[in-house]
């Protein structure tokens, strides 16, 4: 999305699997939210310096608002989960032409170890648009089957042996990737 200060934002929300007991569909939820922070950002009220008050915003609009969820009204809390836009993960870097940035859920991270994910980056060979949907699709596409292989030690799997329990296996998740890449911007 272009914000009016002339730069692009992007963010990626992941839903709490667990709200489905409670008759809410946490990928409603995320869509919601994004949709609402893509309106906030097109109408100027995005502070680069700031990413997480775009959030803060769109998340207190949504509570405000009362928007309802598949019958449901958003709350804040239910029985395992709190949400709160304030703890939001927020970082700043510096970016050159040509920089490939990948943000994704914890559905791709739980399932493919960051070599595998490099591995695919490796084969993007050009920059156009179908090139990167095509390279963003197939790592989401290798993380699925690798969620659903029982015999995989996926790094979810690595990290619950590393504490002492026998896990094997992928973890069946939510997965969404959004690859950038940095570029000048031409009207």
């Amino acid at each position: 999305m272009r914000s009016q200060s002339g730069g692009q934002e992007g963010g990626v929300a992941d839903g709490v699997g667990g709200w489905r007991d409670y008759g809410v569909d946490p990928s409603q939820f995320s869509a919601t939210l994004m949709k609402t922070c893509e309106r906030l950002v097109k109408e100027g009220r995005f502070t680069p310096s700031s990413p997480v008050g775009i959030l803060t915003s769109g998340y207190y609009e949504l509570l405000q608002n009362k928007v309802p969820l598949l019958g449901k009204i958003l709350s804040t809390h239910t029985p395992n989960h709190t949400f709160s836009p304030e703890a939001a993960d927020s970082s700043s870097f510096d970016v050159q032409l040509g920089d490939i940035i990948l943000t994704a859920t914890d559905g791709l991270f739980d399932n493919m170890p960051d070599y595998m994910i490099l591995q695919e980056l490796k084969k993007l060979k050009n920059t156009n648009y179908d090139s990167i949907q095509q390279t963003a699709r197939s790592i989401a596409e290798q993380a699925h089957e690798l969620a659903y292989d029982p015999n995989y030690m996926s790094p979810f799997a690595q990290f619950a042996c590393d504490n002492g329990l026998n896990v094997r296996g992928g973890k069946p998740d939510d997965i969404t990737v959004l690859l950038s890449i940095v570029a000048e911007y031409t009207d």
